[in-house]
């Protein structure tokens, strides 16, 4: 009888163990997936995967993770080019910018020639951009973003304004562009994987035309545009 009923405990001590260690790995993997910005339906099919296969779910997630972690550390690691490039030239010294027209002589102008109306509105609206942002590397390679209002942030979520959904590396939200003193700078929103300028990680730091920032697996040129 005293060994049956070391039995018994025995057995409920396992379980209990193992039912603890079930709830702490749903527990962990919620907490990554959310810290991490996934999407919703993400979060959840990790769930369920965790949930349902305890521990064949559970580490294939953490492969995953670690596949991800590895991939971010590679990209790292490659030495990224200093050339700097700039969108806009400044016009040559002695070039006077064109005056401004008057509110009769833009109706006038709009009236007698529509297309070159036109192009002064869209003028206008470019010189409202002060920077755009190239994507050269990632999922969303060949995106650009024009940025007008600082400050401004880049991530996965659905706030920020250079968003970069297709990077399972970028975190909701990753990092913030401002201006101090007519200078523009960025600085990392304690993101899961940081931030790099140049391959230098950064906490906050100023950018220049033709600066490479690093996010996730991403990067993005900075250009300039003079209004």
């Amino acid at each position: 009888m005293s060994g049956q009923f070391s039995d018994l405990v025995a057995i409920a001590g396992i379980t209990v163990l193992v039912t603890l260690l079930w709830a702490a790995s749903v527990a962990f993997t919620y907490w990554d997936t959310r810290n991490r910005g996934l999407a919703g339906g993400s979060t959840f099919a990790w769930l369920a995967l965790v949930a349902l296969l305890p521990l064949v779910g559970f580490a294939t997630y953490l492969f995953a993770r670690a596949l991800a972690l590895i991939s971010s550390i590679s990209l790292n690691g490659n030495r990224l080019p200093t050339k700097r490039e700039t969108a806009l030239k400044r016009p040559p010294a002695g070039q006077g910018r064109m005056p401004t027209l008057i509110a009769s002589d833009l109706a006038m102008q709009t009236i007698a020639d529509p297309k070159s109306a036109i192009q002064d509105n869209a003028k206008r609206r470019q010189a409202s951009i002060k920077y755009v942002f190239a994507v050269t590397a990632g999922a969303d390679r060949g995106k650009e973003f024009a940025v007008e209002n600082l400050p401004a942030q880049i991530g996965r979520g659905s706030g920020t304004a250079i968003r970069l959904d297709g990077d399972l590396g970028v975190s909701r939200n990753h990092a913030e562009l401002y201006e101090r003193a007519g200078t523009l700078r960025i600085r990392d929103l304690k993101s899961t994987h940081g931030t790099q300028v140049n391959g230098s990680r950064v906490e906050d730091g100023s950018l220049e035309p033709g600066d490479l920032i690093q996010v996730g697996l991403s990067i993005l040129v900075v250009k300039v545009i003079e209004g």
